[in-house]
């Protein structure tokens, strides 16, 4: 969508295609609810029916690491949503972002 957003104003489109990225927000933010129903569906059936933890060490080492990874990515996001004005990469900052408010 950014690469649709970034197409100049033609005779279909005067004002030029910008819309496409609000298009893509949205529907990020729909997918973004999507697994959030479903982390919700799983953690109330974990709560229902609790097990044991396995592998508790590579849990952590593998959060470790998307967490390093996803501040990484959170920071160039930052500097490219405000560089380019663009909301879809804030849309992408914010899912990044909210995974650390968790």
């Amino acid at each position: 969508m950014l690469v649709l957003a970034a197409q100049p104003a033609d005779e279909k489109d005067p004002f030029g295609h910008s819309k496409a990225e609000y298009f893509s927000s949205v529907v990020e933010g729909i997918l973004i609810l999507v697994a959030a129903a479903g982390i919700a569906y799983t953690a109330i059936d974990r709560i229902i029916h609790p097990r044991l933890l396995e592998q508790v060490g590579i849990g952590v080492v593998v959060c470790a690491a998307a967490s390093a990874i996803n501040y990484a990515v959170a920071r160039v996001l930052m500097k490219a949503a405000k560089a380019n004005n663009s909301i879809t990469l804030e849309a992408d900052l914010q899912d990044i972002l909210g995974s650390f408010q968790t």
